[in-house]
């Protein structure tokens, strides 16, 4: 049968077409580097792949099992390992075990719903083991993102917005996870915008900002709120918003449960270039700001939720840590003509792009310090692998694996009990300086005892509950009945010094008598009745 020339060329359309590789979301995708930290840890993408640099034992290897040449969305490195998500359409989330070493696939982002299967992933960052923020990135519109977005993996319930509705235009309630009420406005005059920070226990930590719409900084100001993951309230920490603060971006934390945090604001310009203020962000009672420094950008050399480098007027960089309020001047000067950079609480890393992209690493040691000073980059496969302690043999002291920032207290039972997170631990220890490295086999051949809590002596209350406990010896909390009594035993200022007990760290604890007056508990006795955590535990 003889072809028609409109047959003809309609078949020679289809051979064609059935030749051109379709493009997908991710041909559009710009491929940013990503590098996150936390402890003595840097994790961040390489051709590819994801590698995990270990500041302490000078040592680098890859933990992505497969390559992802589109790059990644994000990379957070949290306690417990290292997460990422991969920048392209039908995108994963991976995890890396701290205690065993692998990585095994967490979510896949196409069976999380219909916009996140037709969509690529745009931004990503882990807030707890269980929950992460991301923003989608329209297919063939790489300049056009959602909304943060928020997924919990356990319940599998998505946060936020809903799809996209034109090629420039979305849709969907952004604020779903913030609003305190259906009726509640947001935008000029109101809160305009917010950010999520971290989970602790099963609450979604954010910020606020607004303004009232009168164009001054007084009328700028930071609202703090928490979004319960159970049952679905939003809550108002209290009524009295932070002023005068002109926010211009967040400081977001690689700790989940760190409970102290930059936020940057106040910013302006004038012959210097641009003013930068940092505050420290108190989230416990009564949630409050400290202005910590104020600087030009030329001045700035680091900065992150638990420490804040800047050069001083001769020449000395000067360090300040977060939860401690620890700062001094630093005895080796980090480097400043540097691309990109991430720092913890005693880490500085960076990316040495002239040197064929090696990380380095240097720790924070302050002038005087005895601790040793180094700068550390990963060693080639030819090198000796580095020596690691033996375990342990005897009680009353700190151990961790070289493969996680996890600390224990070896207890007179021959157990192990881990510190929950930084707070418990300072109340027992003022730095790290004895904690002891093991091998991750020697560590697991300890068995687990529990939990350490907080010292006796120290002020607590439960998230959800509005009373204050003071800690005694055995994990027994007794009620402070009023503000005279704990201002009569702790000082004026005790309700700075209380503590937060996650919820479900409540069983750990038991409660004891009441405390009426000063002559029912004394600070120093309760502190001396358990000089250490075996005394504490009845060991």
């Amino acid at each position: 049968m003889k072809m028609s020339a409109r047959s003809y060329i309609f078949g020679l359309f289809l051979i064609l077409a059935s030749l051109v590789q379709p493009v997908y979301a991710q041909d559009l995708l710009p491929s940013y580097p990503q590098m996150s930290a936390y402890d003595h840890y840097a994790a961040y993408d390489k051709s590819g792949d994801v590698y995990l640099f270990d500041g302490d034992t000078n040592t680098e290897k890859k933990i992505s099992t497969h390559n992802s040449s589109s790059g990644y969305a994000g990379i957070t490195v949290l306690s417990t390992g290292v997460y990422w998500g991969e920048w392209q359409l039908g995108a994963d989330v991976y995890f890396y075990d701290f205690s065993t070493e692998q990585t095994n696939k967490l979510v896949s982002l196409a069976s999380v719903g219909d916009m996140e299967k037709n969509n690529g992933l745009g931004q990503f960052r882990m807030l707890s083991q269980i929950f992460f923020e991301y923003s989608l990135l329209k297919p063939g519109k790489d300049s056009i993102y959602s909304n943060m977005k928020y997924y919990n993996i356990k319940s599998q319930k998505v946060y936020g917005q809903t799809g996209f509705n034109t090629a420039t235009e979305i849709y969907g309630d952004k604020y779903e996870v913030f609003r305190l009420n259906s009726n509640e406005k947001f935008g000029a005059g109101n809160i305009y915008n917010f950010s999520a920070v971290s989970v602790e226990a099963n609450d979604l930590l954010m910020y606020g900002y607004g303004n009232d719409n009168s164009g001054t900084k007084a009328g700028e100001y930071v609202q703090y709120r928490s979004h319960n993951l159970s049952n679905g309230m939003t809550l108002k920490f209290n009524d009295d918003s932070q002023k005068n603060i002109a926010y211009a971006g967040f400081i977001k934390p690689n700790n989940q449960f760190s409970y102290t945090n930059f936020v940057l604001g106040s910013i302006s310009t004038d012959s210097g270039g641009l003013i930068q203020s940092y505050y420290r962000l108190d989230k416990k009672s009564p949630y409050t700001f400290e202005l910590i420094k104020t600087v030009s950008n030329s001045q700035l050399v680091a900065y992150g939720a638990d420490s804040l480098v800047w050069v001083e007027k001769n020449g000395g960089q000067t360090w300040y840590r977060t939860d401690d309020k620890k700062i001094c001047t630093l005895s080796k000067q980090i480097p400043t003509a540097v691309d990109q950079r991430v720092t913890t609480r005693s880490y500085f890393f960076w990316k040495d792009y002239g040197n064929g992209m090696v990380v380095k690493g240097q720790k924070f040691v302050c002038a005087g310090d005895t601790t040793t000073q180094s700068v550390v980059t990963p060693i080639q496969p030819t090198a000796p692998a580095p020596v690691t302690k033996t375990a342990p043999t005897t009680s009353k002291i700190l151990i961790k694996s070289k493969t996680s920032p996890s600390i224990y207290y070896l207890g007179a039972d021959g157990k192990r009990y881990i510190f929950y997170n930084a707070d418990i631990y300072s109340t027992w220890y003022k730095n790290f300086s004895s904690v002891k490295t093991i091998l991750p086999k020697e560590l697991g051949g300890i068995p687990l005892g529990g939990n350490v809590t907080y010292r006796p002596g120290t002020l607590v209350k439960i998230q959800t509950d509005p009373y204050v406990y003071a800690v005694d010896k055995g994990a027994v909390l007794r009620l402070v009945l009023n503000e005279k009594t704990a201002a009569s035993i702790f000082g004026q200022k005790w309700a700075s010094k209380i503590k937060v007990i996650p919820e479900f760290l409540f069983t750990n604890y038991r409660v004891g008598d009441d405390i009426r007056s000063s002559d029912d508990f004394n600070e120093a006795e309760a502190q001396a009745n358990a000089p250490d955590i075996n005394a504490d535990k009845g060991f």
